[in-house]
């Protein structure tokens, strides 16, 4: 559907690294078979906006996160996909809080 790169402070701290990539996609189109996931909902978002994150709740892996403006949208973690050779980052986000 879409992919990019988030700058976030948050997610910067999320992923241990200066931004974090993602592919958003219908949430409706994933399956995640028998994992355990988990939720934390990030609310100390510059937007104001309370961020779900999803992670492994076996391993504490980040999986995806969802924006409250877009409910049905799931942004996965690009890390978590076996195959990216096909990333193309479409935009960037929260780009004033970007490492230099």
């Amino acid at each position: 559907m879409m992919a990019g790169a988030c700058h976030c402070k948050n997610g910067q701290r999320q992923a241990a690294s200066a931004f974090s990539t993602l592919a958003g996609s219908p949430l409706s189109d994933i399956v995640f078979g028998n994992s355990e996931l988990s939720m934390h909902e990030d609310s100390a978002t510059k937007s104001g906006g309370a961020l779900k994150r999803i992670f492994c709740g076996r391993c504490g892996s980040p999986i995806y996160s969802q924006v409250p403006a877009q409910p049905d949208t799931a942004y996965l973690k690009t890390r978590i996909l076996n195959d990216t050779s096909s990333f193309k980052s479409m935009f960037n986000l929260w780009c004033d809080s970007k490492q230099d």
